[in-house]
């Protein structure tokens, strides 16, 4: 079974090591979000859709380590294959990135495409002000500035699977949603 990092690194403080399979969610914990709930990722698809409409003018203190659905669509036919049956292995690139290094990437590699994505920082302190009054504030402020590195050294030992830098992740993804915001697709 593969799972999304949801299930294993909320509702919890961070260990002093990465987050590996032995670790789970606690979906009870004060502060969970809805998504983190449900653990369907796209996280990162949301957000950068967001910075490249605009509609993030400050970014906030979040982390992320995130997966191309293609490699983890790659990781799930490697361990149906396999047969391993009763086994969790993380999917994740690996690359721990702040929102801002998400919104540095997309201005660097997507030229006027990124022209409405903000690297202005949103304080925390500020975050936490408007946190009752913004929706989406009010479900990330339990997880501003903190960092959740993965570990996924048992998918890549056990199906030799290699997913791509999460910085490609990143600009396919604005790419993705640029192209579909322009023929409507």
């Amino acid at each position: 079974m593969t799972s999304s990092f949801g299930a294993v690194g909320y509702g919890q403080q961070p260990p002093d090591r990465p987050f590996t399979e032995q670790d789970w969610t606690d979906p009870d914990a004060p502060g969970i979000d809805p998504y983190i709930k449900s653990k369907t990722i796209p996280p990162s698809v949301g957000i950068i859709q967001a910075m490249l409409s605009g509609r993030m003018p400050r970014v906030p203190d979040l982390w992320v380590s995130p997966v191309d659905v293609r490699d983890l669509a790659d990781l799930q036919g490697r361990h149906a294959d396999a047969g391993s049956a009763g086994h969790r292995y993380l999917a994740a690139s690996g690359d721990l990135l702040s929102l801002r290094d998400i919104a540095a990437i997309l201005r660097r590699r997507l030229g006027a495409d990124a022209a409405k994505v903000s690297i202005r920082a949103m304080p925390s302190t500020l975050a936490r002000i408007l946190a009752p009054f913004v929706p989406q504030l009010r479900a990330m402020v339990g997880n501003l500035g903190v960092r959740r590195p993965v570990c996924t050294d048992a998918a890549r030992e056990t199906f030799g699977w290699t997913p791509r830098p999460a910085e490609d992740t990143v600009v396919d993804t604005g790419r993705s949603l640029v192209h579909s915001s322009r023929t409507g697709s």
